[in-house]
């Protein structure tokens, strides 16, 4: 019977990519906790030596979500995308320039700030309770990083069949189609989320997070995160 591996990860922070990769790995769907959410492979599977693993995606940090992949990415960035997605999907007015200390705030009333989830996780333990993967390395080598973690299941994948399944999902239109993802919406030219529409992907939150925001997000308890791993190198990054 495969093992259960969860996959935490903050909302917006590139579980539908590694979910799309194992997927194409695998040539199997990948499950989630939450009904109807199933990322299905494109073609059949490019390797047999993960069969006994059965990921399973979940933003929660329960007692029971391990072990685990903790898919972390620069809450910053994140936490831009999270609200992004909540003003598509109808559940946030829309945002401009400006408004971000109020989405943020917004965030940490419904349970949904990047620092406290962060701790959450981080709360399960480390080593091979909790495998950490930063949503920007695998973004820069997606073969190399995806290598890495499936060696960690104790995965043979050979690097032909890890640039396959990059390829194939390099070469997929299904994350664009999706309209929760925001690539065909109209923006305002002063929507907040202009910046992350040009960047899709990237570091855009130094041109929304202005200086009452990036304070918001330190006294929210951001900041032992994003040195930790390793997205500021000063505890005073906040005020500048």
């Amino acid at each position: 019977m495969p093992r259960t591996v969860y996959l935490l990860s903050y909302p917006r922070s590139g579980s539908t990519y590694l979910r799309q990769l194992v997927a194409e790995l695998q040539g199997r769907p990948q499950l989630s906790a939450y009904p109807g959410d199933v990322v299905l492979p494109e073609g059949p599977a490019l390797t047999d030596g993960l069969d006994d693993v059965r990921l399973v995606k979940s933003h929660g940090a329960a007692a029971h979500s391990v072990p685990a992949v903790h898919l972390v990415r620069d809450g910053r960035d994140a936490s831009v995308s999270n609200l992004f997605l909540k003003e598509l999907s109808g559940r946030r007015p829309r945002m401009r320039r400006g408004d971000l200390v109020a989405g943020l705030r917004h965030l940490d009333e419904v349970g949904e700030a990047w620092p406290a989830h962060t701790s959450a996780v981080r709360s399960l333990g480390s080593g091979d309770a909790v495998i950490t993967v930063r949503y920007e390395d695998l973004v820069a080598d997606p073969s190399a990083t995806l290598g890495r973690l499936m060696a960690r299941f104790g995965g043979a994948v050979a690097p032909d069949e890890l640039d396959a399944a990059v390829a194939r999902v390099a070469a997929s239109r299904t994350y664009e189609a999706n309209p929760l993802n925001g690539h065909q919406v109209h923006l305002d030219p002063d929507s907040l989320f202009v910046p992350l529409r040009a960047g899709r992907g990237g570091a855009h939150w130094h041109d929304v997070f202005d200086a009452p925001a990036r304070r918001c997000f330190h006294e929210q308890g951001a900041t032992p995160h994003l040195l930790r791993y390793g997205y500021e190198s000063s505890a005073d990054w906040w005020d500048v």
